[in-house]
């Protein structure tokens, strides 16, 4: 580079500032730069191809398609039933970039599209997809899927897994447990309900196995996306009653937090339990992370000694987010939990205000 090169050239012969600017440049014009030369494919390439989502849909022919080029690393079953596009040196240069992969809804398991794309991946540093009895795969078995083929997910390593898995179906997760295991790190993101906690307190050592078959040696989290029950109806009832609806909520709640505590992994609710009834001053002041977390210990102190300190116990909506545990969701469903606990702080400071300035009248009017 001389001293009358332009600005440009020396913008474009830094390649700090290059990259800088290519970051900030939407993804179909990212694509359009894959074709213009050498220097470009690899830069654009890198930012392009560093998430693969794969976002499914049906084509013709009932084949699967990607929805687009550069979220499908450039493979693209357009009505074909056989066979498959990509097995270029280019495919090859641009699969090398990926470092994460979301898989939604859908497993890739029929289409060998899919079976060519994770061949060529390096070691990822997220995997994240659902665990579905509609995908049940295993690594030892190639004929346990709907369509009879072996699940491609197999072929993949990553430095995080997080699996999400739908109300009573965390058997179907222990299917990739060749996944999990390798894994540095793993997070069972559940959407947790009564039903499920009901569910996992009827049978503690089904819950205990499958949670325990998915851990990796590194650091294990569990996520419950809480489902609110139906608050219960306090009118008219005796105090006995009232304990007999609290307990009915707490105690599964509580033998599940024992469980993934003492397997070593952390747990979260991503709302708290109370969070469902602020409205009933009885609820929210009986049901509670701490008063869960109180008998957590008290079980696992039973368990192991009066001595036992419990390294874990649930955290709170407030303590993970400030963790920025952003891999464990997807962008929205991570602006939802940030929503919700703002919505329970804002009612905290409501209900403090009315305690000590203007009554409890006041906080019905709110």
């Amino acid at each position: 580079m001389t001293a009358n090169s332009s600005a440009g050239e020396r913008i474009a012969n830094d390649p700090y500032i290059f990259t800088l600017i290519l970051h900030q440049c939407d993804r179909p014009t990212l694509s359009t730069f894959l074709r213009v030369d050498r220097q470009l494919f690899n830069e654009a390439g890198r930012i392009l191809y560093h998430e693969l989502d794969l976002d499914l849909n049906w084509g013709k022919g009932a084949t699967y398609r990607t929805r687009s080029l550069s979220l499908g690393a450039g493979v693209a079953v357009e009505g074909s039933t056989s066979g498959y596009t990509g097995q270029t040196e280019t495919k090859k240069t641009l699969l090398g970039h990926v470092r994460r992969v979301q898989c939604s809804e859908r497993l890739p398991c029929s289409n060998p599209a899919f079976a060519a794309i994770f061949s060529l991946l390096p070691k990822l540093d997220l995997l994240r997809f659902w665990a579905h009895p509609l995908h049940q795969c295993d690594s030892s078995s190639g004929s346990d899927t709907p369509t009879g083929r072996h699940c491609h997910l197999h072929q993949l390593s990553s430095h995080k897994v997080v699996i999400d898995v739908m109300h009573n179906e965390l058997q179907y997760a222990t299917k990739f447990a060749s996944i999990t295991t390798t894994a540095e790190e793993v997070t069972v993101v559940l959407d947790y309900s009564i039903d499920f906690v009901m569910t996992a307190f009827r049978d503690p050592q089904g819950l205990r196995s499958h949670l325990d078959e998915l851990k990796c040696p590194g650091r294990n989290t569990v996520v419950a996306r809480w489902e609110p029950p139906v608050r219960p109806d306090f009118s008219n009832r005796s105090e006995e009653q009232i304990e007999d609806k609290i307990e009915h909520i707490i105690e599964p709640s509580t033998s599940f937090a024992t469980t993934c505590i003492d397997l070593g992994m952390e747990v979260f609710y991503t709302a708290e339990l109370n969070e469902c009834s602020m409205e009933d001053p009885v609820f929210y002041n009986r049901v509670s992370l701490d008063v869960i977390n109180a008998r957590v210990r008290k079980k696992l102190q039973k368990k192991h000694g009066r001595a036992f300190e419990a390294p874990r116990l649930i955290g709170s909506s407030a303590y993970y987010l400030q963790l920025g545990r952003l891999d464990d969701f997807r962008r929205n469903e991570m602006d939802d939990i940030r929503a919700r606990f703002h919505e329970r702080l804002a009612w905290d400071r409501a209900r403090a205000w009315a305690a000590t300035e203007g009554g409890e009248e006041d906080l019905e009017d709110r």
